[in-house]
């Protein structure tokens, strides 16, 4: 059963960071596209915003929701969806604070061996 869980705990973190990529990809060309066209934010007729193909609005969000229930999220292994998620709430620096703890974590084990 533990090997279960870890493998879908691993899924669940591979999913989050491949739809926050797939999320921030499509930010890019639209912002791209918005600079070339003048506008922000629309499409080529310039009516519909633009949104990411085939992913719903809450997919990271939810996807987060469910690895939170599987595993310790702040642990330096999952703690970059972590850093993702409060990047997208614009909470910059909780961010930058879970990512010094994450530093510390990893950190902590090679000064004891010292």
């Amino acid at each position: 059963m533990e090997t279960t869980r870890d493998q879908l705990a691993e899924a669940l973190y591979q999913k989050g960071l491949a739809v926050a990529e797939i999320e921030f990809v499509s930010q890019e060309k639209a912002s791209a596209k918005a600079t070339t066209e003048g506008s922000e934010d629309v499409d080529a007729s310039g009516d519909v915003p633009v949104q990411t193909p085939g992913v719903p609005p809450n997919l990271f969000e939810e996807n987060f929701a469910e690895l939170k229930k599987w595993v310790d999220v702040k642990s330096s292994k999952y703690g970059t969806l972590l850093v993702i998620r409060e990047q997208r709430h614009g909470r910059l620096g909780t961010a930058l604070k879970v990512l010094n703890d994450m530093i510390q974590e990893d950190g902590d084990p090679e000064e004891e061996a010292v």
